[in-house]
């Protein structure tokens, strides 16, 4: 039997933090949002590998901060999680599998730079928290990212389906799709500030567009009606993707000086210079970073994946701007890498990666939270023992499996097959903690108190000086009673 080769997806949690400003427990929002794991998937013919053995050990010892002063202090966070597998062929000839191996975005509670340049954010090196061996030998792998947002539940088979080593087409948007960016200002206002309107209407079959500048949008039957606040010395751009569109075709704006479109003022836009270029070429210069670890063809699907993505309004109109091409913030992270277990033969592959939990802010102390799919394991060929080890000092507060037991070094538990359900459980540096009445990420107190404070001593004054008036009042009339 000759040797085949196969593509999988082995079991690995994949932890992604929603994107969102850093800042302490007293400031920041009530959680931060991590993400689930996911098991084991097969893309194409069944598999004969067989995992008799899996052991997934959580190195959770440290927890991580909702926020780093520096990339020192975010590099000494040390989390993460192993799966250590035993894979075994049990056929004839030799098996070699490309295993792609998805382990998360990068959280947003690390230490990142931002790119004046691309307008994104430096990607944090946590390579020193990721290593793959085979029998016991580290090996190479190819990092891969594709598009993904916590909006929707995350998908092994179609994630897997958006990584590609070719640039995407689809009906409408090509690699060399003709783009045209149309650069305006506004000239001979007689304000410094204005409210600008405008009809816009164009054939969705040949053109689609994206208008930068402007912040309202609506459907009306004579084309999209846009809405935006302006200043003096303010420009704005009209990207058109296919047709160009001919410049008496591009939209006139009425100028008004107030909010409630009751005053005009005078003025117009006008077009200054137009700028050729294609989808390909247009995304990579203009939103893609040379110095990240993402490679061009990676960076390019995952655009083209989220604006596919984007609901797309009528008349060709894509909101979102310029969210669905600057991708670099919602990107999973993936190992690609080749094994090759031999006839009748066994390997060891362990594969170590970042660890980064939910925190929940509104428990004191903090509590944090994992979550890891066990399900997709259930596509290779057969599936052994289960050995989860979860090492801390910390308190196990709860779990969807039962059966933890409390060891010197933290938790474990062993499964004799691959259980019904997924994994998810809770770590807390203390037993009991208290829970924390949040409104917008401070204490009821600490957000309204000054408010009541400032109230009740002007209340205070108020009534003192009513009484003191009433007081001198009545006086001033006996006063006048003795007369």
């Amino acid at each position: 039997m000759k040797g085949k080769k196969f593509y999988a997806l082995p079991l690995i949690i994949f932890l992604f933090p929603m994107t969102g400003i850093a800042a302490d427990a007293n400031a920041g929002p009530p959680r931060w949002e991590g993400a689930m794991g996911s098991g084991v998937l097969l893309q194409g013919d069944e598999c004969p590998i067989e995992v008799e053995r899996e052991e997934v050990i959580f190195q959770a010892s440290e927890f991580p901060t909702n926020y780093y002063e520096s990339e020192e202090s975010a590099k000494a966070y040390d989390g993460t999680v192993t799966a250590k597998y035993t894979f075994y062929n049990g056929t004839e000839g030799d098996v070699t599998a490309t295993l792609l191996f998805p382990f998360g975005e990068e959280p947003s509670y690390t230490y990142s730079v931002y790119d004046e340049e691309t307008g994104g954010l430096v990607p944090f090196d946590d390579s020193h928290l990721r290593e793959i061996t085979v029998n016991g030998e580290e090996v190479e792998y190819t990092l891969r990212h594709s598009y993904y947002t916590d909006l929707s539940d995350f998908d092994a088979k179609s994630q897997f389906a958006v990584l590609s080593d070719t640039y995407f087409e689809d009906e409408f948007f090509t690699p060399d799709l003709p783009v045209t960016v149309y650069h305006m200002d506004f000239a001979n206002i007689s304000t410094s500030r204005f409210y600008a309107t405008g009809l816009f209407s164009v054939d969705e079959e040949k053109t689609r567009y994206v208008v930068d500048g402007f912040n309202g949008f609506s459907v009306g039957e004579d084309g999209d009606f846009l809405r935006g606040n302006f200043y003096e010395g303010k420009s704005f751009a009209i990207i058109a993707f296919g047709e160009q569109i001919a410049e008496e075709d591009l939209p006139t704006f009425d100028l008004y000086v107030d909010h409630n479109m009751e005053q005009r003022v005078t003025g117009n836009a006008k077009l200054k210079y137009r700028e050729h270029t294609n989808f390909k070429d247009f995304v990579l210069k203009n939103y893609y970073s040379v110095s990240s670890d993402v490679s061009e063809v990676d960076y390019y699907n995952a655009v083209l994946t989220s604006v596919k993505n984007m609901s797309k309004s009528y008349g060709g109109a894509y909101m979102g701007w310029p969210d669905i091409f600057n991708v670099s913030n919602v990107l999973m992270r993936w190992y690609e890498y080749e094994i090759t277990v031999p006839a009748h033969g066994r390997v060891e592959n362990a594969v170590k990666a970042p660890l980064y939990p939910d925190i929940n802010l509104m428990t004191s102390p903090n509590t944090y939270e994992y979550e890891y799919l066990l399900s997709p394991a259930q596509f290779w060929a057969s599936f052994g023992e289960l050995q989860i080890t979860v090492l801390t000092d910390s308190y196990l507060l709860s779990s969807s499996l039962e059966g933890f037991e409390k060891t010197d070094e933290g938790y474990a538990l062993t499964l004799s097959t691959l259980p019904d359900g997924e994994l998810s459980f809770s770590l807390c540096a203390s037993e009991n903690p208290e829970k924390i009445t949040y409104r917008g990420g401070i204490t009821f107190w600490e957000q309204y108190g000054w408010w009541f404070l400032t109230l009740g001593a002007g209340g205070l004054l108020i009534v003192g000086g009513i009484v003191f008036l009433a007081v001198w009042l009545k006086k001033r009339k006996g006063r006048k009673s003795d007369r």
